[in-house]
């Protein structure tokens, strides 16, 4: 039987307490803020001597040796292979030195020689950038000579593979001048010697053919296919709001809270929100695929010094990731990782407190998460009445801006929705809060307010199960995007991201580059539309009742969108054709011909809808096109057929209509696309 986790433990003895305390559920359930709900915790003499010791799974030489000589069995098997570098055999011998990398000590001969292995199997495979990177870390310790000589010559056949002939040259001489200076023993250096020299003669006569080959023909390079890269927000950027577009405003109502509104006709396709988020958590599953730091997939990582569980992209990120977060998460994050009953925002949550505990300038007196947040706290946690008034009426003031993702304040000032919130759920939170705040409180001595650091973990617990965002990917199942999926990796806390409403239809889409939030509109937009994101439940996929009934239990809010107001069908009961034509100025229903129709019959207004309606068809021939680029990863082409039929569409077709919906998906998968991928999803077999 699996032993319980000190987390499920605690949270065991509590509910042990409630059941066997007859007052103490009642008197619970009676308190108004989460500072005392956190204080009635705290006082409880059962927790009194409850501490968190080290919990992280640490490096063990012996299993580093014994993953990294499976990988050199394999990795001579592949060289003595006539079948594709690529083949399984060869991703699991990298597979298996990646593992031998995550477990070796620091500094330790397991972890050069692992790094040494994968070198040659990144080489055999193509990615050479990646190989030399780990030459270069193999090399950083005292190696023998030979190995350190055989190193250079596998740096040099990277080079020689990427045309770099001036650079494998010099790393072949420095492997010469190596050789001579060693104490190895003649027969070996002759033997290491001529196979140098051989190497340099190869490198030579390549080098000379491809100087001729330039001279013969000059070639121009194609534009590599891919990533658009990070996009910048369309109309400028807002000057109140750092990660939105200036086409944006932040709005207040009793009814709304905050939300975001167009001051300006937005058009399809536009980029209204790249935000970083202030602080991310990825999946333990995808821990060892992507960069702890960057969240971009890795294909060969490097581990933190301490722990096995995560993986890096560089050593930027993983000491920008130490000293950002994870010193104060890695010898805990077991205890984060393994308890059943710990929601999935925990780690999130425990993220949002270390980056503002270590961003506090110790300098000013503000020196833990309890001092930065104490004022606000005050303010929303006097009264649950309403539930919308639970976030600290500063944030919505002129004075709170720029309104900054980077910025504490923006974070505490999502709603948590307590006031709605069951007296059980509250309890269980609050548990929670206790729990993270002794697992911070062992790794940071300095802390110095248990109550006000609790306090502020409870009530991050409570928004970000409302406020916080999904980091995704597109799995692409051998390249084939037929049978593309989306993925979870993690978690963000988004602050200006969070300040969209829900809509069942929404007007903006949300896709992730590395740990970047990218929110675009998926429709045009007019001057004065609230900006709507979707939480979950779309339209397309979930019938009303359905919906309702999510966004009731998770977000504490009944739906009125107009997709909810004139209960629009589920996708599989839409009608393929057109059901009718709108007015381009005031909407109406203008009927199904607009072939002759030059003047709107509701507001007379003019214009040429027979233009609008041979652009429609010429548009919907294109899009059959468009569908076989998506097909073949022609994203670029995609899009630009596919962004301008939606836009047409949208202008003049009644909704909801299958055919704007069609186009809309190929639009948001075009996005997806660009942004984080997976062409498989290999989940690693070896025991950790």
């Amino acid at each position: 039987m699996q032993k319980m986790s000190i987390f499920d433990s605690l949270l065991d003895k509590v509910w042990q307490i409630a059941r066997n305390e007859e007052d103490f559920l009642t008197a619970f359930a009676r308190l108004t803020c989460d500072r005392e709900r956190v204080a009635m915790i705290l006082a409880l003499p059962q927790l009194q001597d409850f501490c968190v010791t080290d919990g992280f799974s640490g490096k063990c030489e012996t299993l580093a040796e014994e993953l990294r000589l499976r990988g050199d069995k394999l990795n001579l098997e592949t060289a003595a292979s006539t079948i594709d570098p690529a083949h399984a055999t060869a991703k699991q011998a990298l597979e298996l030195y990646t593992s031998a990398i995550r477990v070796a000590p620091q500094g330790s001969m397991s972890l050069a020689r692992s790094y040494k292995g994968r070198v040659q199997v990144l080489l055999r495979t193509g990615d050479t950038d990646l190989a030399l990177r780990d030459v270069k870390r193999a090399l950083g310790f005292q190696l023998p000579p030979e190995d350190a000589i055989k190193l250079l010559s596998l740096a040099a056949s990277c080079h020689q593979h990427k045309r770099a002939w001036d650079q494998a040259e010099k790393v072949l001489q420095e492997a010469l001048d190596k050789l001579r200076n060693s104490e190895l023993e003649n027969n070996v250096k002759a033997s290491m010697t001529g196979e140098i020299i051989s190497q340099l003669k190869t490198i030579n006569h390549e080098k000379q053919q491809d100087n001729l080959k330039k001279k013969l023909k000059k070639t121009d390079s194609e534009p590599r296919s891919g990533s658009w890269g990070i996009p910048e927000v369309t109309y400028g950027k807002n000057a109140d709001i750092p990660a939105a577009s200036a086409a944006l405003r932040l709005c207040f109502s009793p009814q709304k809270g905050r939300y975001m509104e167009a001051t300006r006709n937005i058009k399809i396709g536009s980029v209204l929100i790249v935000e970083e988020p202030y602080a991310w958590a990825l999946s333990r599953e995808a821990m060892a695929q992507r960069c702890l730091h960057c969240c971009r997939l890795v294909p060969a990582p490097i581990p933190c010094t301490q722990c096995s569980t995560v993986s890096y992209c560089s050593e930027d990120c993983r000491d920008t990731g130490w000293q950002d977060y994870h010193r104060f998460e890695c010898h805990v994050l077991h205890h984060l990782l393994s308890a059943k009953e710990l929601s999935k925002m925990a780690l999130l949550v425990y993220r949002i407190a270390v980056t503002a505990f270590a961003r506090a300038d110790p300098t000013s007196g503000d020196g833990n998460l309890s001092q930065k947040s104490s004022a606000h706290e005050r303010d929303s946690t006097s009264t649950e009445s309403d539930p919308r008034c639970d976030y600290p009426s500063s944030v919505n003031s002129p004075a709170s801006f720029p309104f900054l993702s980077s910025d504490y304040a923006s974070v505490h000032g999502q709603v948590t929705n307590s006031g709605s919130r069951t007296p059980a759920d509250k309890l269980k939170r609050a548990t929670s809060a206790f729990f993270l705040m002794k697992c911070l409180r062992h790794v940071a001595q300095d802390m110095t307010d248990d109550v006000e650091m609790t306090t502020s973990l409870l009530r991050h617990l409570q928004s970000c199960s409302c406020n916080a965002y999904q980091i995704t990917e597109h799995v692409v199942p051998d390249g084939d995007v037929r049978n593309a999926t989306q993925n979870e990796l993690g978690g963000g806390a988004y602050p200006t991201v969070s300040l969209c409403n829900h809509s069942c239809n929404p007007n903006v889409a949300r896709h992730s580059i590395g740990r970047l939030c990218i929110v675009r509109a998926i429709r045009n937009i007019r001057k004065g539309d609230e900006i709507l994101d979707n939480y979950g439940p779309h339209f397309l996929s979930h019938d009303l009742e359905e919906r309702q009934k999510y966004l009731e239990t998770q977000y504490f809010f009944r739906c009125i969108c107009e997709a909810c107001s004139e209960k629009w069908p589920t996708a599989d009961r839409l009608h393929e054709k057109v059901t009718g034509y709108k007015c381009i100025h005031c909407s109406m229903n203008i009927g199904l011909n607009l072939l002759n129709l030059k003047t709107c019959p509701h507001c007379k207004k003019k214009c040429d809808y027979g233009k609008i309606a041979k652009r429609l068809r010429v548009l919907a021939r294109e899009y059959d096109r468009a569908l076989e680029d998506l097909l073949h990863r022609r994203l670029h082409e995609c899009l630009k057929t596919c962004v301008e039929y939606c836009d047409v569409m949208d202008s003049v077709v009644v909704h909801p209509n299958k055919g704007f919906v069609k186009c809309q998906q190929a639009v948001s998968l075009c996005w997806s696309l660009l942004g984080n991928t997976n062409a498989t999803r290999t989940n690693l077999t070896f025991s950790l």
